[in-house]
């Protein structure tokens, strides 16, 4: 998530951040994430069973909001995004709890901007 966090913001020119994060937790401390977030990102959308975990961490930081779904968390940030502004799949966990792997989940991203910016 870090790595993805910086590469992203590098680029942006200005621009901010919105992350969608969140999956099926590996164990690791999400507070380890917050100088990067605060850095940033502008708002956080939190998908899978880490949700209330990663909310909790985070949001005395960054704004926060709970999407469940991958792509709930799609349509909130894009409904959100100004100009110049970055939406990123960089969930930090693993797809498991709602996809059979992180490519699935990569895939059906791709797919939910495209339909995304179809609706704009």
């Amino acid at each position: 998530m870090i790595a993805g966090l910086t590469m992203a913001s590098e680029g942006l020119g200005g621009g901010k951040v919105l992350l969608i994060a969140g999956g099926l937790p590996k164990g690791d401390d999400p507070r380890a994430a917050l100088p990067h977030l605060t850095d940033w990102v502008k708002k956080v959308y939190i998908i899978g069973c880490c949700a209330e975990k990663f909310a909790a961490a985070w949001s005395g930081s960054v704004e926060c909001e709970i999407s469940t779904t991958l792509e709930r968390a799609v349509e909130a940030s894009m409904r959100d995004a100004c100009s110049g502004d970055c939406v990123l799949l960089s969930p930090g966990c693993a797809s498991f709890d709602q996809f059979k792997s992180f490519g699935e989940r990569g895939d059906r991203f791709a797919d939910f901007v495209k339909k995304g910016k179809k609706k704009k």
